[in-house]
């Protein structure tokens, strides 16, 4: 759900070097020449473009003045044509000495809070010339861009009541996992330098880091209450950790995976392998795994033990397995057809799943029978994705994360 921008950065960047050859020498070349030419400022708009979370709502690229490589070009931001903000293009990138001196030639500008949300915006870069008082657009400008912050809802299932339990600003909110009381709710908090875990209290809706949950996503709380697992990326390798509800310091429990559940005994754990796509089971406490699908994406496991659905190529899958999480047989896919499924969740009663689907054109939560059927809409809000239900261990709610509506 989430690629790390300064590897977007530098890949940019890289691009940028390809494409434009080494500008910062023929820049200085030119001013070598006995007669004196103004050149205008040049450069390129760089993403965001089309739907984006709030942390990914921004204007990005670099701006060079071949007049003069020491100076910090000004980079104004228009919305629809109205000026909404001036930046400098003064951060560092790697390679960018071969534009501007020191490479001090990039400009980045957060666009949440200066543009209405949801709302689709035309946003147009243009770096200033100093010698002639004129704003020159950059190249890769205009870029239709629509900024959507994401929180956490809960859904009652039999009467339809909605609540916000996340309202944190600057931030989206993904991948709820309930306790297994219903009384807090895990997730992760992303926002422009990183992510980290929350717990509210649905009582109160307090609302606190959860201290060694620092740069954690896609927690699950473990059904007997002890032990929330999740995943993150140290020295540059996902691996599994847990760490006690209250907080602590995480103890690594698997390398090479991520997204995993819990078997409803809290003894074992299903989970991805990042490094060829597999799905696989193993104890918590260590010992063999065994592998249940050769591909697939965010494995569940059911609450009476006997499968796991998983999402494969924008379709739901399941499995049978023993309480040992050896599989019984070969996976039987559940939805087919051109909508693209994914997210899956059980009901308590192993009878339904709840999951996320562009089936009615943009993603909403829908539910299906566990044996497969017609998918029935559950809760979304049109035209913009909700996505990562989880269903309450008491059945009766859904928690997933979904738009912020003004």
């Amino acid at each position: 759900m989430k690629t790390n921008r300064i590897t977007r950065i530098l890949t940019l960047v890289m691009m940028l070097m390809l494409i434009m050859g080494t500008p910062g020498q023929s820049a200085s070349a030119t001013l070598q020449q006995d007669e004196p030419i103004n050149y205008p400022p040049w450069g390129f708009h760089w993403e965001s473009e089309g739907q984006v979370h709030s942390q990914d709502c921004y204007a990005l690229g670099v701006a060079v003045d071949p007049d003069d490589l020491n100076r910090d070009v000004d980079v104004r931001i228009l919305s629809d044509g109205e000026w909404i903000t001036t930046v400098k293009a003064e951060y560092y990138i790697p390679g960018g000495e071969y534009y501007c001196t020191d490479g001090t030639c990039l400009f980045f500008a957060p666009l949440w809070g200066l543009i209405s949300p949801i709302d689709e915006h035309t946003i147009t870069t243009q770096a200033y010339d100093l010698e002639t008082g004129l704003w020159i657009d950059l190249e890769g400008t205009s870029k239709t861009l629509s900024c959507v912050n994401y929180d956490i809802y809960t859904l009652n299932i039999k009467t339809g009541q909605l609540a916000r339990i996340s309202t944190q600003d600057w931030t989206g909110e993904y991948n709820p996992s309930w306790s297994p009381g219903g009384e807090f709710i895990v997730y992760e908090v992303v926002n422009l330098f990183g992510q980290d875990l929350y717990i509210t209290e649905l009582s109160t809706l307090e609302t606190a880091p959860l201290p060694g949950g620092e740069g954690g996503s896609d927690p699950s709380w473990s059904p007997n209450g002890q032990w929330i697992v999740f995943d993150r990326m140290p020295y540059g390798e996902l691996n599994l950790y847990r760490i006690s509800p209250e907080g602590g310091i995480p103890e690594l429990i698997r390398s090479d995976a991520i997204n995993a559940d819990w078997a409803p005994n809290s003894q074992m754990l299903v989970y991805e392998k990042p490094s060829d796509g597999s799905l696989w089971t193993a104890p918590l406490f260590g010992g063999d795994e065994a592998m249940i699908a050769s591909q697939g994406i965010t494995p569940v496991w059911s609450p009476n033990g006997q499968w796991i659905a998983f999402a494969l190529d924008g379709d739901l899958w399941k499995v049978p397995v023993n309480v040992q999480g050896i599989p019984l047989g070969d996976p039987i896919q559940l939805t087919s057809g051109e909508a693209w499924d994914g997210s899956p969740t059980w009901m308590n009663n192993s009878r339904a799943i709840i999951f996320a689907s562009n089936y009615g054109g943009d993603f909403d939560l829908w539910m299906i029978p566990a044996w497969g059927g017609e998918p029935v809409l559950l809760t979304g809000v049109s035209g913009i994705g909700d996505y990562d239900p989880e269903v309450s261990n008491n059945g009766v709610f859904v928690a997933w994360a979904g738009p912020q509506i003004p």
